[in-house]
């Protein structure tokens, strides 16, 4: 697919570390110059050589991932990368594209580093076993590369990956790591600033080329803990759960993603399960701008994709019937107004 002749690549100076002071990509960041201790720069390949080179920069700076670039003329890319006590931190500045992490990757290269995303720039989506989340500028979320998801990004955009160790992540979280993946948190509202100060501390620290300074990255992650903690509802002796609005949309991604497959799931069922009203349950999803519907939707849509994308060799029809669709046409015509493409050409894409 050419690019379209009005759309380019915002210019980006290498050893320009992140704007920590101002979450957009189009103004004047207050940036932080460093030198990072890896730079992988694309604008020094040939455009035909990018996608690959791109594929290997991923994989060497995180893990194995799957890209696909909206046009593969003249695709670009900078990750400058520094490690920090336990920690590594990564800058990326890229065109749009999707990233798959799909059962084929896992089991081919495991990780043991958690990864915080967290969007300075442009908008992004994630597809998780949960559903999806979208992400605006100055948002942030866990993802665990041992499970599938995919990373959608519809132009060009910012985005700070820090990697964290499993163990430690563990050793600070208030609660089990799995209720903390896919949960959306902003550093923009007031929840969020405690948290937004303690990664800029951290950051300032780690471009400064100090050397890996424990209190800054222990500071991080028990903030990082207790503003999850806060959001998913758990009281601050990190032992009584109260009910709230994000916790109870947590819950019902997650009780989506384990039942989607079921024909009867409905508003009631979920709310039963929740133990709360159904107005809760329509309440919530209002709150998150989205519906019932879509979200059962997302979570279906979610998994035929992880299928394709992850090699099974099963017919389209069976895996839309397996994952809760009953009309293949209604299915066909929801997948690609979701990814595109056909399911077809989306296998055929990505085999």
């Amino acid at each position: 697919m050419k690019r379209p002749p009005t759309e380019g690549y915002p210019e980006v100076s290498a050893f320009t570390w992140l704007p920590t002071h101002n979450f957009a990509v189009d103004s004047e960041p207050d940036s932080i110059m460093s030198s990072p201790q890896e730079v992988r720069n694309l604008a020094c390949f040939r455009p035909e050589a990018r996608l690959h080179a791109w594929r290997q920069a991923l994989c060497d700076t995180f893990t194995e991932l799957l890209p696909e670039v909206a046009y593969d003329d003249g695709f670009n890319g900078l990750i400058e990368t520094v490690d920090y006590a336990d920690l590594r931190i990564s800058s990326i500045t890229a065109d749009a594209q999707r990233v798959h992490r799909g059962d084929q990757q896992i089991q081919r290269a495991g990780s043991n580093m958690i990864k915080l995303n967290v969007h300075i720039g442009g908008t992004g989506r994630v597809l998780h076993q949960a559903g999806a989340t979208e992400l605006a500028v100055g948002d942030c979320m866990l993802v665990d590369p041992n499970q599938p998801y995919v990373l959608e990004f519809n132009s060009a955009f910012r985005q700070l990956c820090i990697q964290i160790p499993a163990w430690s992540l563990r050793e600070h979280l208030a609660m089990p790591l799995e209720a903390a993946l896919g949960t959306r948190l902003s550093l923009v509202d007031r929840s969020g600033t405690v948290l937004r100060a303690a990664l800029e501390q951290m950051l300032v620290k780690a471009a400064g080329n100090t050397e890996g300074n424990t209190a800054h990255t222990e500071l991080f992650l028990q903030v990082l803990s207790h503003t999850l903690a806060e959001c998913l509802g758990l009281s601050k002796s990190y032992g009584c759960p109260t009910r709230s609005m994000n916790r109870l949309i947590v819950d019902l991604r997650q009780y989506l993603g384990c039942n989607f497959r079921q024909d009867d799931i409905s508003p009631t069922q979920a709310a039963k399960h929740l133990g709360c009203s159904v107005r809760n349950v329509h309440k919530i999803c209002h709150n998150e701008g989205t519906t019932f519907g879509k979200l059962l939707l997302d979570a279906r849509l979610s998994a035929v994709s992880r299928a394709l994308a992850g090699g099974s060799d099963a017919r389209i029809s069976e895996l839309a019937f397996e994952s809760g669709f009953n009309d293949i046409s209604h299915f066909n015509k929801v997948f690609r107004c979701r990814f595109g493409v056909s399911p077809t050409e989306f296998r055929r894409q990505r085999s």
